[in-house]
């Protein structure tokens, strides 16, 4: 199992961001699907008071992840209702245009819809 702190450069944000991710072990993975398949994902989106490293710290997410040879991605989003702020960032507009294109092409994770597993944020219920 992998725990990776990824740092980046956002375009959207125009600053910093960071993220977690667990991956499992690829022997495991690949020997049971082929060498090629990307990871079914599971994006999990921090609570107001914390950040993308509060699920790796204070839960069992990486046993989850490994049991159920799933890729964990955890993003972190400030205090911004991962919404588009009229005087601030545009986390929606991250998390959606820019993000979830972008982690599938510098790591294993599934792009299908049917292989992922996006969180319902009830004020922004949307298709993506």
């Amino acid at each position: 199992m992998a725990i990776i702190d990824f740092q980046f450069l956002s375009k959207t944000l125009a600053t910093t961001t960071s993220i977690s991710i667990v991956l499992p072990e690829r022997d495991d993975w690949f020997q049971a699907h082929g060498n090629q398949t990307p990871y079914p994902t599971l994006y999990l989106l921090h609570g107001l008071s914390n950040n993308h490293s509060t699920y790796v710290r204070n839960t069992n997410i990486e046993r989850y992840a490994s049991e159920k040879g799933i890729a964990v991605v955890m993003p972190s989003f400030d205090h911004s209702f991962y919404s588009n702020m009229a005087y601030g960032h545009r986390y929606f507009d991250y998390f959606t245009k820019e993000l979830l294109p972008l982690l599938p092409t510098l790591f294993p994770l599934a792009q299908e819809r049917e292989k992922t597993l996006l969180p319902v944020i009830p004020w922004r219920i949307r298709r993506i």
